[in-house]
């Protein structure tokens, strides 16, 4: 797996979270605003839909990983708080033609999945998600465990309490980088393929930033059992090195993939690359 650098530029604000594409737009998230930020392909902000205002950290919804969903013949765009957090468990599901938005908490859910994996909701961080088929895919970066679940159930389990779904885990084996933990920060769906970013960062906990060591970019394959299968991942780099950023998100057209960074207080970057396998 060989990347491509074509572009990378500096965003406007900084937060971004996850990044989705649809019918030749772009459109990202940031952890510290309700609002849903479209881009071109060139990384300038065309258009901001909704609440632009930012929240104060301690309070901010923090959404980190969003998809589209397709449900009933209707197409709905979905953001998802990280957790770890009381104020945490909040999720946005958008009906796309319509724009109107419908809230729900993933307390239930999220209590569901601590007793299920044996995790307190401090260990819960959730930074990506696919929707495949009728399944949705979530990415929990504490422990990098990608949770696999009929939407459905999902979505009953966000209104009954006492309703229990059927999940499946998966460990993605990432490593380290620079001696850091890495940690599951995007992905997205390219035919059979997850595409997925991971950073790495120096910190202890999920709520604290930290000194950025870099990101890497892979994929891998689900088979029948949902069993990981061809996994491989490579460092995020140029012709310079390493490139010092905090990847946060991931999506692809049919000639290129575009990713997003957040580094924190020194802001937010845009690429787009082209990956050869």
């Amino acid at each position: 797996m060989e990347i491509q650098v074509e572009v990378h530029t500096t965003l406007k604000g900084n937060g971004f979270s996850a990044i989705e594409y649809h019918e030749g737009k772009l459109f990202a998230i940031a952890d510290n605003t309700e609002a849903i930020i479209e881009l071109d392909k060139s990384g300038n902000i065309v258009e901001m839909h909704g609440d632009a205002s930012q929240v104060e950290k301690k309070i901010k919804p923090d959404y980190e990983a969003a998809t589209f969903i397709s449900w009933k013949e209707k197409l709905y765009f979905m953001r998802m708080a990280s957790g770890s957090t009381e104020n945490r468990c909040k999720l946005s599901l958008i009906e796309w033609k319509t724009k109107e938005e419908s809230i729900f908490s993933l307390s239930n859910f999220y209590a569901f999945y601590q007793k299920t994996a044996n995790i307190n909701l401090a260990e819960i961080n959730i930074e990506a998600l696919v929707f495949q088929k009728d399944s949705i895919l979530i990415f929990n970066r504490s422990n990098n465990q990608m949770i696999q679940i009929q939407w459905e159930e999902f979505f009953h389990c966000l209104q009954n309490k006492i309703f229990e779904p059927k999940i499946h885990f998966q460990t993605l084996p990432l490593g380290t980088l620079n001696g850091c933990y890495l940690g599951v920060s995007g992905a997205c769906l390219v035919g059979n393929s997850i595409y997925f970013t991971a950073s790495a960062e120096q910190t202890d906990n999920w709520y604290d930033d930290g000194e950025i060591k870099g990101s890497c970019i892979g994929s891998f394959s689900l088979n029948h059992n949902f069993q990981i299968t061809d996994l491989k991942q490579v460092d995020f780099k140029n012709e310079m090195g390493l490139i010092q950023t905090k990847l946060e998100g991931i999506t692809c057209d049919d000639s290129h993939f575009y990713l997003i960074s957040d580094n924190d207080e020194l802001g937010s970057e845009f690429f787009r690359i082209k990956i050869d396998e």
